[in-house]
């Protein structure tokens, strides 16, 4: 999963960096976006965040959103800096924690936290944005405001998923799980997803993505005739790559031109496919970037970092897993360390959730 972009509306808000030269008129009327360069301390993290408390007033930013924390491959965001500053951050209305382009660190390398103390810190928290699923986890509880949840992930974990569907959240109006891959953890099943396809759990919901999966054909099958379709405005079945067999499946399934938008990813789509879905049915090619948004208006993406894109080596065909040229794999291979391409590794160490920066450790 390669990501290239990064986001320049978020909640509906313009982005700013929080380093940025511009004196926004509200402070309180965008989305700060904090991001660290590979292995900064944590003190300058705090530096920055404290920079933007400072600017906005007494009830702080309105959306917040991480980059990279410094070693995001080696450790989780450090929560306490949010719940310790909870009377500070009052007006928090949106958070995003882990935006960061394959660059700095691969979507799967990821680690990520229990996230079940912020939604308790922050009960008025409308949106919840996740990048990266190591060790991630949402303990079941009861949040009355949170009306979006995204995570966005190489391969989610069934435990993840089952406590997201724990959880008690009687406001949702979006959900979207990127699946992802069984190599990366992400080993859920459709009968996994079983409970929120028959549309008992989350009363609200109308906007629904499951994401970049492996099993999206089979996901297709079930979506065909899952109750919960009928009450949604929009479905997101994207970044997992559709061949005829889930396309007919969802043909032959329940009508889906009651849809505000039908979003799929395949290597084609005949006119058919498209008058027997929806009007509004999106199709993105199996090989396009997956520098991805949700909808409704919460995030947009930008193009302003596609300088840093990796390009292919000579003779890789599109959408090719290519070399990384991140951070950590510069640092390993500066030491000698051996990093493979990602279509080339095997059991052993690797520059896979932070083996490069173990690797290189060792050799210090």
């Amino acid at each position: 999963m390669t990501i290239n972009f990064f986001l320049d509306t978020f909640a509906g808000l313009p982005v700013v960096q929080w380093d940025e030269e511009v004196d926004p008129a509200d402070p309180a009327a965008v989305a700060w976006r904090i991001d660290m360069e590979y292995d900064t301390p944590q003190r300058k993290l705090l530096a920055a965040f404290e920079h933007v408390l400072r600017r906005c007033g007494a009830a702080g930013p309105t959306a917040l959103i991480f980059g990279s924390w410094g070693e995001p491959f080696e450790d989780p965001f450090p929560f306490d800096l949010l719940i310790r500053n909870t009377a500070r951050l009052s007006g928090l209305r949106a958070l995003f924690v882990g935006e960061m382009g394959s660059e700095q660190c691969e979507i799967s390398w990821i680690v990520q936290d229990d996230y079940a103390p912020v939604l308790q810190a922050f009960p008025a928290l409308e949106r919840l944005w996740i990048r990266g699923a190591q060790k991630l986890a949402l303990t079941p509880l009861r949040h009355e405001s949170l009306r979006e949840l995204v995570i966005q992930s190489g391969g989610l974990p069934t435990s993840v998923i089952q406590q997201i569907l724990a959880c008690d959240l009687p406001q949702l109006e979006h959900l979207e799980l990127w699946l992802g891959v069984d190599n990366y953890g992400g080993d859920a099943t459709v009968e996994d997803l079983a409970p929120l396809l028959s549309g008992r759990l989350f009363p609200t919901l109308t906007r629904l993505g499951l994401c970049n999966a492996e099993i999206v054909e089979q996901l297709a099958t079930a979506v065909a005739a899952a109750p919960i379709v009928a009450r949604l405005k929009a479905l997101d079945l994207s970044y997992g790559v559709f061949g005829d067999a889930g396309a007919e499946a969802l043909l032959a399934g329940q009508p889906l031109t009651h849809l505000d938008e039908l979003r799929i990813t395949t290597t084609s789509c005949p006119p058919r496919w498209r008058t027997g879905w929806s009007t509004s049915c999106r199709v993105s090619p199996s090989t396009s970037p997956t520098g991805r948004t949700s909808r409704g208006g919460a995030g947009t993406p930008s193009r302003r970092n596609d300088a840093a894109r990796r390009r292919r080596q000579p003779g890789e065909p599109p959408g090719h897993p290519v070399h990384r040229r991140g951070p950590a794999v510069r640092a390993a291979r500066a030491r000698g360390l051996p990093v493979a391409r990602r279509a080339d590794r095997g059991p052993g160490p690797r520059a896979g959730h932070g083996g490069a920066r173990r690797l290189a450790r060792r050799e210090r």
